[in-house]
């Protein structure tokens, strides 16, 4: 019989019954990005022959329902295509719309990384990712559309650990009470 440690037992715990889903709707990828409130902005190229765009202040990207926002905001583009995203600040959120009939994903870190090509969300320092009532809250977590799992971890020196909290289902109705 193998024994599970409990950071273990809660990894897979939060794999195999979070409902997190961070597919964009269908249009979000469609979608101009937009970039609002930077009080700084500097774009340049990189020797990898990429562009570095770097923006600073109360910083807000949005591409569709998919919203970034940190205090500084880098953005990483090759060939005109967003690669990767990183976002930092105290802290810094991400939430996105993954269907018409569920409520956003919704996610806070000090440091946030978004791969556009694979759907990967990196988060890092108080990370929490959340969505219809369920959360989980780490020193680190990455959630990967494409498998859908959801991996998270506390911090090594075990300052922090992982916490998951389940929402039961709206479905459920409280049990009648005996009336005798």
């Amino acid at each position: 019989m193998t024994h599970l440690s409990s950071r273990q037992l809660l990894l897979a715990v939060a794999i195999v019954l979070l409902p997190i889903s961070l597919r964009a709707l269908p249009e979000d990828r469609l979608q101009k990005i937009v970039i609002e409130d930077a009080d700084k902005f500097l774009q340049r190229p990189m020797d990898n022959g990429e562009e570095k765009t770097e923006l600073s202040g109360n910083v807000l990207v949005t591409q569709g329902s998919r919203q970034i926002r940190g205090h500084n905001i880098t953005i990483i583009r090759a060939q005109s295509k967003v690669i990767r995203v990183e976002a930092k600040g105290e802290p810094a959120s991400f939430s996105q719309q993954v269907s018409r009939d569920k409520e956003p994903v919704s996610a806070k870190a000090r440091a946030i990384v978004y791969i556009p090509s694979s759907d990967t969300l990196q988060l890092s320092g108080a990370a929490t990712i959340s969505q219809q009532g369920s959360t989980v809250n780490g020193d680190t977590i990455v959630y990967n559309a494409a498998t859908e799992q959801v991996s998270a971890s506390g911090a090594d020196d075990r300052s922090s650990t992982v916490k998951i909290v389940f929402e039961p289902s709206a479905e459920r109705k409280p049990v009648a009470e005996d009336k005798q």
